[in-house]
């Protein structure tokens, strides 16, 4: 049910290059909100097969991207779990603003929504 630790060797140069020029853009560009970059480098590394076998998509809380990302994977068919990032520091900190960390932030905290709800399926079964 866990996204998979990320296999970066599999990705070809095509990929990598598409994934470069995401990075390029969420780093250099100073007139849009990193998180509208953001969430194009997502549908980037979800479309090049970072995710294997999973939807990660990152849409606009509340229509508009400065108010904040939800990111979502999905755990079985059309269930998904989400979690909310309100700003490019939030999601990477000091690791800074790469695409190979931003994949593994991303694969982080979804994987910590993924416990929680396994966690909570299970825990009724037991009271």
């Amino acid at each position: 049910m866990d996204l998979q630790t990320i296999q970066f060797d599999t990705l070809d140069a095509d990929a990598l290059d598409r994934l470069k020029r995401a990075e390029d853009n969420l780093r250099f560009d100073g007139d849009h909100d990193p998180l509208l970059n953001l969430r194009g480098l997502i549908t980037d590394l979800n479309s090049v097969g970072v995710w294997p076998g999973r939807d990660v998509l990152a849409t606009p809380e509340g229509g508009l991207v400065s108010d904040g990302l939800d990111l979502k994977v999905n755990i079985t068919g059309f269930t998904y779990v989400s979690c909310f990032i309100d700003s490019m520091d939030e999601l990477v900190g000091d690791e800074g603003w790469t695409w190979r960390s931003i994949a593994q932030a991303v694969t982080d905290r979804l994987n910590e929504e993924i416990q929680a709800a396994r966690e909570a399926l299970i825990a009724p079964a037991y009271t």
